[in-house]
């Protein structure tokens, strides 16, 4: 194998590593409730998009899978302290789990992306 060949398997391989390790864990300075942080680690899942939003005109933070789409619960709706209030989804958007009004819920910013470059979006 020759030298420029190796060189690029091992740059290759070296960029894999560090796109696995950068999706494992969440940046500790995304300012999301405790229990909603021990619940996005405790699933075992890819990280999740995730948005700062209001429900029903109180604080609250929505998820979007980034491993599956359109399966009915790729999104899912936190209260302000971190209390999974429904799932939802799927091409006609229905709650498929727990409560709540989708009409309710309004975005109001970005606070991780694990596909964006620098994993805290709002500070970007």
């Amino acid at each position: 194998m020759t030298f420029m060949r190796r060189l690029f398997l091992i740059a290759m391989a070296s960029l894999l590593v560090i796109a696995c390790e950068s999706q494992d864990r969440l940046p500790a300075d995304i300012s999301i409730p405790e229990r909603l942080r021990q619940h996005l680690a405790a699933n075992g899942q890819p990280l999740p998009v995730i948005e700062k939003a209001t429900y029903a005109g109180r604080p609250a933070f929505t998820t979007t899978a980034t491993d599956r789409f359109d399966t009915g619960d790729e999104h899912s709706l936190f209260s302000e302290d971190g209390k999974l209030i429904c799932r939802y989804g799927g091409f006609v958007g229905e709650v498929t789990s727990g409560s709540c009004e989708l009409d309710q819920i309004e975005y109001v910013s970005t606070l991780y992306d694990p596909d964006r470059e620098g994993s805290n979006v709002e500070g970007a």
